[in-house]
């Protein structure tokens, strides 16, 4: 895995239909970084798309999804160091305290405001009970 990940969406059908149908896109297109991109070879893309249940909730959280055949691993699944298939999801784990969660500023990593070995790996995020 690369240290960096950005994330990427994947825009689904609009509903109802008629509202969404000026802003159709012809096609889907996998979101790539350009040849000539500085952050190729230190970053990867990850979806950010999640599918709330009928009650609005969100409790599953996808392995990944797959846009214009390409494959690409969910944010979430990064974090929660899951593997799978992309169109699978696994169960969010709400025991957890949410400061154990690394966050960095792009803005920041972009100017070179950062402590690199920040960037290092931290480590998985710890439950709430410490497990």
């Amino acid at each position: 895995m690369k240290p960096l990940v950005l994330p990427s969406l994947r825009q689904g059908a609009c509903r109802p239909a008629d509202l969404c149908a000026e802003r159709q896109l012809p096609h889907r297109t996998a979101a790539r970084f350009p040849a000539d991109c500085a952050l190729r070879d230190h970053a990867q893309l990850a979806s950010i798309s999640v599918v709330p249940d009928g009650d609005g909730f969100v409790r599953r959280m996808p392995m990944g999804t797959v846009t214009g055949a390409l494959a690409r691993p969910s944010i979430a699944a990064i974090v929660a160091g899951r593997g799978g298939e992309a169109g699978t999801s696994f169960p969010i784990e709400f025991a957890f305290d949410p400061a154990t969660i690394p966050r960095h500023s792009f803005i920041a990593i972009e100017r070179g405001m950062f402590d690199p070995a920040a960037l290092k790996e931290q480590g998985r995020h710890r439950r709430s009970d410490g497990n």
